[in-house]
């Protein structure tokens, strides 16, 4: 806008210029002087207009600015209809970035049902960019829902469309391999959760494609393996991925969630000694925790070794940050004092 508005400046006092250059009577300082106040005036126009329109393109950002302060007060409320209308308000503010980082910011059905919307009239860059933050609004909602327990075919579904959206080559370059193999991590959790086990082992075994190391993936295969109909080779196939996931996991934290599986892999099992070692593992990892010392002292309970299991079951009463884990905790502990008694 700013380079049309100089050439047309330009272009007035062109034909000016040029017969004061042509004129006669005067030499040729006189000229050049003339020309240099014609020229000067067309960059001191120019900077006005460069400013003029500067200053306007800060009112115009600092008004959008205030206008979407009001509008993420709508998008961080509850009421799915008002999400919907502040983030198509968003987009007439011209600038559909905005609305598409939005939507994927505050993920939830209104959002994600404005940004269907727009992106069913959207072309060229702005498809793409609405593209994009639906797939960041499909994946974020769907985690939200497997980390709440809620309706699990819900986050099925936003996965599903996640990948109607783009191939698979086409999200991994776009977002990387470890947002595809998440996808997949998170949709097997999802299918486990709803009975589908062979959509599930689909999933898993697809994330481990992608990412041949990813511990989360064989966790996920040891625990579904754990309690599937044929025991005799489930089981082995279960122990198999859970010491795959302590191969590859490397924080204490994810360590910690293996050994803690594992251990009630092993319960679940009778395996009480291999059960005990795990627990230990996972205490050492996690450090005091109610659960570690709670499961641990069952452990040593189904090995009738009642001395340690009182011991860790008043670690844990210590430990205790509900009445439900403190009673729980009590009822253990009288069972353990009369088996204690008869000895």
């Amino acid at each position: 806008m700013i380079d049309e508005q100089i050439k047309e400046l330009i272009d007035q006092q062109k034909t000016i210029i040029e017969k004061l250059s042509k004129s006669k009577g005067k030499d040729r300082w006189d000229k050049l002087a003339i020309l240099s106040t014609f020229l000067s005036s067309i960059v001191i126009a120019a900077i006005g207009i460069s400013f003029t329109n500067a200053y306007k393109a800060r009112e115009v950002r600092v008004s959008e600015a205030q206008v979407i302060e009001k509008l993420v007060l709508h998008l961080s409320g509850t009421n799915e209809d008002a999400k919907k209308g502040a983030l198509l308000a968003a987009a007439t503010l011209g600038n559909n970035e905005i609305a598409a980082r939005l939507g994927a910011l505050y993920a939830s059905p209104g959002t994600i049902e404005a940004l269907e919307t727009l992106l069913k009239k959207a072309k060229g860059e702005a498809k793409e960019l609405l593209s994009d933050s639906l797939m960041d609004a499909y994946f974020n909602r769907g985690i939200e829902i497997i980390g709440k327990e809620g309706n699990c075919q819900d986050a099925i579904r936003d996965y599903d469309k996640l990948f109607k959206l783009k191939t698979e080559n086409e999200i991994k370059q776009k977002k990387g391999s470890s947002f595809l193999s998440d996808c997949y991590l998170n949709r097997g959790v999802a299918y486990d959760r709803t009975n589908n086990y062979d959509e599930a082992v689909s999933d898993f075994e697809k994330c481990l494609q992608i990412n041949p190391n990813y511990w989360h993936a064989y966790l996920n295969l040891g625990i579904m393996f754990g309690y599937r109909k044929n025991p005799e080779k489930s089981f082995a196939r279960a122990l198999e991925y859970f010491n795959l996931a302590e191969k590859y996991s490397t924080g204490t934290e994810e360590r910690a969630e293996v050994y803690l599986k594992r251990g009630d892999f092993h319960t679940e099992k009778g395996d009480k000694s291999k059960a005990i070692e795990d627990y230990s593992k996972y205490i050492s990892n996690k450090g005091d925790d109610y659960v570690g010392y709670f499961k641990r002292a069952i452990a040593y309970e189904m090995n009738k070794d009642f001395g340690n299991a009182e011991k860790d079951l008043k670690k844990a009463q210590r430990l205790a940050t509900n009445p439900t884990q403190q009673e729980e905790v009590n009822e253990k502990l009288k069972g353990i004092g009369r088996q204690l008694k008869k000895k």
